[in-house]
């Protein structure tokens, strides 16, 4: 009687496991207070109407008859400002390429007062959204692989006095610029801040606005060609000799089924997420590529990060091999 009652105990055990393993994990706000995939509420659809009681209706408007939010502010994309948690520029910018340099926190500041002055202005707040239901649509057109070819085992960035530089340009120009670059520094940060795990090696992450003109990428391309653009219209911001520092381009969104893509000097994201991968994971699985780990496509088996299918889930760990990949290249 007891083996029977033992047995039922650890069906039941097994059943809840997979129940806790396979469930997605809460979607949390990173930083800022601004709901993640936020930028639906800008990009076609669902806005929030605030009305003068308080109380939130769903209004359908088209994004082209309402203002960018950030417009007349420092981050609407038309100064050059580096934003960092310092409030100073990265030590491999080229002097004078920028005009302003500002903490992270005044960039919030100027973000959430802007947010209160388009809510009183038009009556819709462009930060908040119903968060829209996970798709389950991981095998409907499975793709091999986001890593650029060009990242083999032969070059890219290393860190120097134990530290590594991500610089993070979201595109500028109207078709391309993201909703919420504050918000996308963050999840950036967020994920690059996980690389801690390599031998203590310090992860600095810098926000530039106002730099990188995304309109010479032909309309319909996808992420990588998004990612080639990147390498080849940045080239002159920062010095030649900057080993430790890589490039993270965001974009509002791209053809094709890639949510980003990452290898060489450089990764590149959308802000408009097909699958929901999480982003600060996703960032997280793009600069991995950077550092040669390569992918693992949508298996089940190792688990690690650089498979799409526990990416999905939200597991934010490196297999054995793709840790000992990272780590040698970080620190080679």
């Amino acid at each position: 009687m007891e083996k029977k009652k033992l047995g039922k105990y650890c069906i039941f055990l097994a059943v809840v496991s997979c129940v806790v393993i396979l469930t997605p994990p809460p979607v949390i706000a990173l930083g800022n207070s601004l709901d993640w995939f936020a930028g639906t509420t800008v990009n076609g659809t669902q806005k929030i109407l605030v009305t003068e009681n308080g109380s939130q209706e769903k209004q359908i408007e088209k994004a082209d008859e309402l203002p960018y939010w950030l417009d007349g502010t420092l981050l609407d994309g038309t100064h050059r400002v580096v934003v960092s948690d310092t409030g100073l520029p990265p030590p491999y910018q080229k002097p004078g390429s920028y005009e302003y340099a500002i903490t992270f926190e005044e960039a919030q500041r100027i973000a959430e007062s802007a947010r209160k002055k388009y809510i009183d202005l038009f009556g819709i707040d462009p930060c908040t959204s119903d968060l829209p239901q996970r798709k389950i649509t991981l095998f409907d057109n499975p793709f091999e692989s986001d890593m650029v070819t060009t990242s083999a085992p032969m070059g890219g960035p290393h860190q120097t006095s134990g530290q590594l530089y991500a610089l993070v340009f979201p595109a500028k120009n109207t078709r391309d610029k993201p909703n919420f670059p504050t918000l996308l520094f963050d999840y950036t940060k967020s994920g690059f801040d996980r690389f801690h795990t390599f031998n203590n090696v310090q992860t600095l992450t810098y926000l530039e606005l106002g730099y990188w003109d995304a309109s010479d990428v032909p309309s319909g391309s996808d992420i990588f060609s998004y990612n080639y653009y990147l390498n080849e219209d940045l080239s002159d911001y920062w010095l030649e000799d900057a080993p430790s520092t890589f490039l993270v381009g965001w974009v509002k969104d791209s053809a094709g089924n890639y949510e980003g893509c990452g290898g060489g000097w450089s990764c590149t994201l959308r802000e408009h997420s097909h699958y929901m991968f999480p982003p600060a994971s996703s960032v997280q699985h793009e600069i991995s590529h950077i550092f040669w780990a390569d992918d693992h496509g949508w298996t089940l088996w190792p688990i690690c990060l650089m498979s799409y299918f526990w990416l999905w889930i939200g597991y934010s760990h490196w297999c054995s091999t793709c840790y000992s990949t990272i780590k040698n290249a970080i620190w080679r």
